[in-house]
């Protein structure tokens, strides 16, 4: 007797689709991440993540932005802590850009100095998502489950 095409597998979940599952997307996935564009692809999700706060708020870029941080981090871990640090200097570059024009209004302060204060600054808070970005990635081997939080 056959059993029915609805009826539950007796035993566990079903295994979760690997690179099996999606062949094409897979490999398209692992094309960006180990592919020379990846850098410039993390600096622009991050710079399109940004767009997300205020002023200008649209928040499903923020939503896309991080998605393409995880498909992009799924690199080794020195690949996925470098490509974090890029996408955190495109996301607080443009999200500390206000300091930049603070500086054209200060009478003893150099205008030019505040873009060099800004990138400094971003390369300085993109330690953050890169740390993230490595640790997870190593938790992710060892346990999954915790890595899903975040």
């Amino acid at each position: 007797m056959a059993a029915h095409p609805l009826a539950r597998a007796p035993s566990g979940p079903a295994p979760a689709p690997g690179p099996r599952a999606w062949p094409a997307a897979h490999a398209f996935a692992a094309r960006l991440q180990h592919g020379p564009l990846a850098p410039g692809l993390a600096l622009a999700a991050g710079t399109f993540a940004a767009l997300g706060f205020a002023p200008i708020g649209i928040f499903a870029c923020t939503v896309f932005g991080l998605a393409a941080l995880v498909v992009l981090a799924e690199a080794a871990p020195r690949r996925a802590a470098y490509l974090g640090w890029a996408w955190g200097i495109g996301h607080f570059a443009l999200g500390t850009r206000w300091i930049a024009e603070a500086f054209a209004y200060q009478d003893k302060m150099p205008a030019w100095l505040g873009w060099p204060v800004v990138l400094g600054l971003a390369a300085l808070l993109a330690t953050m998502p890169m740390l993230a970005c490595g640790l997870v990635w190593r938790w992710a081997r060892r346990a999954p489950a915790l890595a899903r939080l975040f």
